[in-house]
């Protein structure tokens, strides 16, 4: 028997399925109830799970029209970013779509994943689940960086093929130029990679180059605790950005991340 949570976002889906590509007035708008069940069948109708080159990404697009609603969409989740896209000049009668996307890491793992899920229960009921199920290993792959070794980009490159428009399509000339290994060689591939050592290691959820004290490049907040001052906060964008303002070296400041210890009264935490 369904539990209470799947029945919700089955009901959540056939709503966002009527809805999709129509006009939601901002009076209606205004009175949706963003929760993770809605999300999650709005996700099911108009979410896609890609990558741009070997980086994951998720992506809501639809009507200009549906402006007021993504907005409230990337309220309830509290990252990602909108954009509006032009209307493409190829396609006949093309409007201009609104984009919600999120491409980083740290926002997929920790807040979109869990989104999909209630408990164990993958919430998604359409054939979407098919596609994040593949996505979340490509989320894997990159997490760890095994996507930038030539092992880890074939078999990134073989799980795509079993995704998205290669799920769906019946044109098969789509596949002339390209060799689709079946599902279980990757996973026997993937077995056998998980045995290289990851090119990335993670200490306390933060990504380092192995046997280094390198942080892998990616936007991370850094939050400054002031001991002088009461203990204030100050979010920094970037390391480049707290170095500038405190006048501390980039060096130092990844020395007391990684050890933990406090340098002219401020402490260092990564967010």
């Amino acid at each position: 028997m369904l539990n209470k949570g799947k029945l919700e976002i089955i009901k959540y889906q056939k709503e966002m399925q009527n809805m999709s590509g129509k006009w939601i007035p901002n009076s209606i708008s205004n009175n949706i109830n963003i929760t993770k069940y809605w999300l999650d069948g709005f996700i099911d109708g108009d979410g896609t799970f890609s990558t741009n080159k070997y980086v994951p990404r998720f992506k809501l697009e639809n009507h200009i029209k549906e402006l007021e609603l993504y907005n409230k969409i990337r309220e309830f989740i509290n990252v990602g970013n909108i954009m509006i896209v032009t209307s493409r000049i190829n396609r006949v009668n093309s409007n201009f779509t609104i984009v919600l996307e999120i491409n980083k890491i740290k926002e997929l793992k920790e807040i979109l994943i869990p989104l999909m899920y209630d408990s164990d229960y993958i919430l998604l009921q359409s054939f979407k689940s098919s596609d994040f199920l593949f996505w979340l290993k490509l989320v894997d792959i990159y997490y760890k960086g095994y996507h930038t070794m030539l092992e880890g980009k074939y078999i990134f490159n073989a799980i795509k093929l079993h995704m998205n428009k290669y799920r769906l399509t019946t044109n098969f000339s789509l596949l002339n130029d390209v060799k689709r290994i079946s599902v279980s060689d990757i996973e026997n591939l993937l077995s056998k990679l998980y045995l290289l050592d990851s090119p990335y290691e993670i200490k306390q959820g933060v990504r380092y180059y192995r046997n280094t004290n390198k942080l892998v490049s990616e936007a991370t907040n850094i939050i400054v605790i002031n001991s002088k001052e009461n203990n204030n906060k100050i979010i920094y964008n970037s390391m480049s950005e707290c170095a500038s303002s405190l006048n501390i070296s980039r060096k130092k400041i990844k020395y007391c991340l990684n050890t933990g210890e406090s340098y002219k009264g401020y402490s260092f935490v990564l967010n």
